[in-house]
């Protein structure tokens, strides 16, 4: 349970780590990481470390090759994955809310909207993009929202 948010090229996320729903177990997680250039933010179970080795072993570098390979992963999670100009979201669950990611069932789809959340605090990320706020400020909002949400927020720059 997390937020994470894009806009204008900037990737954001939380740090707080819940397990089974209630109990926190750290407040300074990394849940975005850089691999061959590629940006992935991932929301949910540590099992997404599957996804993350999945890019470092096959060496991918663009996020459109991920689109066309996609494999089929266990557990349950929700990813933001983007380089270049190119943004998608993966889930392996259907998503809670209305966003571009709500169209997608379990899979991977392009998002061409102008920002994009995932997590628990996607409703807070992407009311908050809505009204202006950038990915950063976004996140910082959620956090004030949803208690599986906290700072402090971390970022990166995703080459557009």
């Amino acid at each position: 349970m997390t937020t994470i948010a894009i806009r204008d090229g900037v990737m954001a996320c939380d740090s707080q780590v819940t397990e089974m729903g209630s109990d926190i177990r750290w407040k300074v997680a990394t849940k975005i990481h850089v691999i061959n250039g590629v940006v992935i933010g991932v929301a949910g179970d540590a099992d997404a470390r599957e996804l993350l080795d999945y890019f470092r072993k096959r060496r991918i570098k663009r996020a459109s090759t991920f689109r066309r390979k996609y494999p089929r992963f266990e557990g349950a999670y929700s990813a933001i994955v983007a380089s270049r100009a190119v943004r998608y979201s993966a889930s392996t669950r259907p998503a809670r809310r209305a966003s571009a990611l709500s169209r997608a069932k379990a899979g991977i789809v392009e998002v061409s909207d102008p920002f994009i959340a995932v997590g628990s605090g996607t409703v807070a990320a992407l009311a908050a993009m809505k009204a202006g706020a950038s990915a950063e400020r976004a996140v910082e909002i959620a956090c004030d929202l949803d208690i599986y949400s906290c700072l402090p927020i971390h970022t990166q720059e995703v080459n557009l």
